[in-house]
């Protein structure tokens, strides 16, 4: 579905769809996927163990401008990761541990970034259709 997604071929996917969240099982694809795992493990462990708050976020392609349209959906603008990242800095101490997705607004969206809004109050200020076109 995610290549459908991906594709552009996903207008009456995307209707019916449940979105990708924080909670869902983890399905990396690449080794380079699986490291990123690894570091929300062990970023949950010390959270756990010593009691250190840990917030990991899963940025898209920050910034990229030659982000390909294949990869639609996850695109985060520069302006909305430093918001991110300024919202989990900022962050009560009460915030032991969490994953957040950070992508900027999209039709192509797969992920649901309803948490990150939900826990640290973020709305994304950028569109990756805004940009799109630019991209010829």
């Amino acid at each position: 579905v995610h290549r459908l997604i991906r594709s552009r071929k996903s207008r009456e996917i995307l209707k019916n769809f449940k979105m990708v969240t924080h909670l869902d099982p983890p399905r990396p694809a690449e080794a380079y996927g699986v490291a990123k795992l690894f570091g929300e493990d062990l970023a949950r462990m010390y959270s756990d163990v010593h009691g250190i708050s840990c917030i990991c976020i899963r940025f898209g392609g920050v910034g990229a401008s030659d982000l390909p349209i294949s990869e639609s959906g996850t695109w985060c603008s520069q302006r909305d990761a430093s918001r991110i990242v300024e919202l989990c800095v900022e962050a009560p101490d009460s915030l032991k541990f969490d994953i957040f997705y950070a992508v900027s607004k999209s039709k192509s969206q797969w992920v649901d970034c309803e948490h990150i809004r939900e826990v640290l109050g973020f709305e994304s200020v950028d569109c990756e259709n805004d940009r799109i076109p630019m991209l010829g």
